[in-house]
């Protein structure tokens, strides 16, 4: 489930999902659902209240208690943490330990996803406390950043993150997932490019499946996921994450 965000006083702001978990679990009384917290953009007075609940530390434990809350309201099995690059602010590694804490109390997960980068302000310790890690092995370029045209999430740079975090980091495999994208960046010119789903593009035509580019569209097709799974599977990782399912349909 993506994305929650707190309101300034720390109330997660998501209505209850309580009956989407209740419906999934009938249907796979396996599957394990998580609340993802923040998210890649964030808003001005997002970020803001982010760094004010998990900066100060006065403020954490009411938020940690109110993101637990949700979590045992809405039936989920643990907390997706995705604060990213400058949202990854000086309280960020005690707000982890803390909410790890919190969770582990009633057997909950919590899980991050990072960039091919360790953070400054992740210490050891927060590390540690991540059951999975989801490396987002994906926006090697993208639209931020229209003059260069090129393959957003090839093999290579999956093999690179898996590399980084396993072995300079020192993270365990199996704590490790591997992520895949299924959508496009379109480089249109030097100062514009867009990104679509990886389904529009099969939409268009079926044999873009097979593909990993089409003119200035660069994306993953069907042969390199299943590589991307192999080297997951063949690497020891814990799994793959897909971001995101939606874009597949």
């Amino acid at each position: 489930m993506a994305f929650a965000n707190p309101d300034s006083d720390g109330n997660i702001i998501m209505p209850s999902i309580s009956q989407v978990t209740s419906t999934a679990r009938m249907n796979n009384p396996n599957i394990i659902i998580c609340i993802s917290l923040a998210g890649g953009a964030l808003t001005t007075e997002q970020a803001a209240s982010w760094s004010d609940l998990i900066d100060i530390s006065a403020n954490r434990p009411l938020f940690i208690e109110k993101i637990v809350n949700y979590v045992l309201d809405n039936n989920l099995d643990g907390v997706d943490v995705d604060l990213e690059w400058s949202h990854v602010t000086s309280g960020y590694s005690d707000f982890v330990i803390e909410l790890k804490a919190a969770l582990d109390e009633h057997n909950k997960l919590i899980m991050v996803a990072f960039p091919q980068t360790l953070y400054s302000n992740v210490s050891n310790a927060a590390l540690d406390a991540f059951d999975f890690i989801n490396i987002m092995s994906y926006d090697a370029t993208g639209s931020w950043q229209p003059s260069n045209p090129s393959q957003h999430s090839s093999i290579n740079f999956s093999r690179d993150g898996i590399n980084f975090w396993n072995k300079t980091v020192g993270t365990p495999a199996e704590k490790l997932t591997l992520s895949v994208p299924f959508y496009v960046y379109n480089f249109i010119d030097a100062s514009t490019a867009v990104s679509f789903t990886y389904s529009q593009m099969v939409q268009d035509n079926v044999n873009n499946a097979n593909l990993d580019q089409v003119g200035n569209s660069y994306y993953n097709g069907m042969p390199t996921i299943k590589s991307k799974v192999n080297l997951a599977h063949n690497s020891g990782l814990g799994g793959i994450m897909i971001w995101e399912l939606g874009q597949v349909f």
